[in-house]
């Protein structure tokens, strides 16, 4: 009697898209250990796999259900590649346990820097800019479409940048505590957005909003936004779930206005959306974490 295949991703299925010759390519690159899995999360691993080059591989699903993308050529040519095949294989062979004990490289670099204070994370930071102009510029990068731009609005704080989602303004208590309620159902694993234009808004005269805003790569996050939205309708809040969503991100506001124009996309995970009390500064009066 044949056994349940247990593994995180199914074996037979992974041959069955691989093919029996690249499966064995795939085989032969996990043997030598020329994977280095990154992080491994629910239903996504992602690694860097030594080959001609390195390249980024990542594998989503669970079991048959597998999907993914590769940075190597082949990917490209055919959908499924030995490295795809190999990291796999790596990720099976870690165990059942290896979200839970924070396998991946990036999970022991975040512990690490979870140890570091505030001003030693700015300095390693900051090392790394000088050394690195992309990393500068992304890290400027709404300084820089300022300057572009020869706006004279003052940028928007980092720490006060966000989405926002709804509006609860002007809402009694009793409200409140019912969408708070709403919050803690919705379930979703963590997503990454991707900005890649900017505009201008209109607003009032004299202070419209200059935004980062984009579209394909923001389709998990409208996803998000109707699923709370529906949360917040079952708790009585239709009139606060039933408006418009344009996703965006304010950077500034300025007398002068320009038109959308295309950026190097700029992109993050989502782990967690809050609940902010913004009349003066941000205060937070709810803040919870994305898990499946």
């Amino acid at each position: 009697m044949k056994t349940k295949d247990q593994s995180r991703f199914s074996i037979d299925a992974l041959r069955g898209l691989a093919g029996d010759k690249v499966f064995a390519r795939g085989e032969t690159y996990h043997r030598d250990g020329q994977v280095q899995i990154l992080t491994i999360e629910p239903k996504r691993v992602l690694a860097q796999v030594a080959g001609t080059e390195d390249y980024r591989t990542e594998l989503t699903g669970r079991g048959s259900n597998i999907g993914g993308h590769c940075s190597c050529p082949a990917f490209g040519d055919w959908g499924v590649c030995k490295h795809m095949v190999a990291v796999a294989l790596t990720a099976n062979a870690l165990g059942p346990d290896a979200e839970a004990e924070g396998a991946g490289v990036l999970a022991r670099i975040r512990d690490h820097l979870k140890q570091k204070s505030v001003d030693a994370l700015a300095g390693m930071i900051m090392e790394l800019a000088e050394r690195d102009p992309a990393l500068l510029g992304r890290l400027d990068v709404a300084g820089v479409l300022k300057r572009a731009h020869k706006f004279d609005g003052k940028l928007i704080a980092p720490e006060r940048l966000h989405v926002s989602l709804f509006f609860l303004g002007g809402l009694p208590e009793r409200h409140i505590r019912a969408a708070c309620e709403a919050a803690t159902e919705v379930r979703t694993e963590p997503f990454e957005v991707s900005f890649d234009r900017t505009a201008s808004f209109r607003g009032r005269p004299g202070n419209r909003p200059f935004v980062l805003i984009g579209e394909s790569g923001l389709r998990r996050l409208e996803s998000f936004q109707r699923m709370l939205g529906a949360a917040l309708t079952r708790s009585g809040l239709k009139r606060v779930a039933n408006t418009n969503f344009t996703p965006h991100v304010t950077l500034l506001y300025d007398a002068r206005s320009v038109d959308e124009h295309p950026i190097q996309p700029i992109f993050w995970t989502v782990t967690e959306f809050v609940l902010i009390h913004s009349m003066k500064g941000h205060a937070y009066h709810g803040r919870w974490p994305l898990r499946a």
